[in-house]
């Protein structure tokens, strides 16, 4: 199978993020978002894609109201009688209410909330438009020592404020160290973005727009600064290092 088809790439990498990607196959892939930069671009821009379900609103118990109102929609009273239909005084919904504590009840609205906000803000990943394959635009670089697999993938959207730090390879800080991310322009000196976390994730808020910040960047690196006192003018020894691209 060849894996550095571009559509192969999406496919595996929205599978692996989803978590849908098991087995065999998701050791496979493990093993080559190691050693691949495209690949584990790809990943990046698809945990960054995601993160809104991280954002989950926290879960409300609902108003009395709002059951009341859906259970008129559901099981309208007949003219007849003014009973519910299955005669129950509390209604059908008031029953289930009932069985279920405050707690899991505003659960149960909480879950319809999140599954709206899903529709709307990731319709691909049910299924309710054509999936695209192609990345949003982004900024992406893939850093790692000379000769080594890849460590480190940063990416952030081309108009967007936030800046994604995904580490492959956990980094060696020594104690009173500190990760920090530099920006190599093509001409000009290299400029601080922001401290890494050693291992994980991290994002890092941005001053500006990135296709203000990075669009004369060639590079990104990664040096050891002293833990303590102000950010330095010029970074020291870079331990990690890579190209950043235009992706669009």
């Amino acid at each position: 199978m060849n894996y550095h088809r571009p559509e192969l790439v999406e496919h595996l990498s929205r599978e692996y993020v989803l978590g849908t990607l098991q087995g065999p196959a998701r050791r496979r892939f493990v093993t080559l978002m190691r050693d691949s930069r495209p690949i584990a671009a790809a990943v990046a821009q698809w945990e960054q894609r995601l993160a809104v379900m991280e954002r989950a609103p926290v879960p409300i118990q609902p108003p009395v109201s709002t059951w009341q109102g859906i259970e008129q929609r559901l099981f309208p009273r007949t003219q007849a009688t003014g009973q519910t239909r299955t005669g129950d005084t509390q209604g059908v919904l008031g029953t289930v209410l009932g069985w279920l504590t405050g707690r899991a009840a505003g659960g149960v609205l909480a879950g319809m909330l999140l599954a709206v906000v899903l529709v709307k803000t990731l319709p691909t990943t049910v299924g309710l438009e054509p999936a695209s394959e192609a990345l949003p635009a982004s900024y992406v670089g893939v850093l790692s020592a000379a000769a080594a697999p890849p460590s480190v993938v940063v990416s952030s959207k081309r108009h967007g404020k936030l800046l994604t730090v995904k580490v492959l390879r956990p980094i060696a800080v020594p104690e009173g160290r500190r990760a920090t991310l530099w920006a190599i322009p093509k001409d000009g000196a290299p400029f601080i973005v922001g401290t890494v976390s050693p291992s994980g994730q991290t994002q890092i808020a941005l001053p500006a727009e990135s296709e203000k910040l990075f669009f004369s960047v060639g590079r990104v690196a990664i040096s050891l600064e002293a833990g303590e006192g102000p950010a330095p003018a010029t970074p020291s020894a870079f331990v990690l290092e890579g190209a950043c691209v235009k992706v669009w």
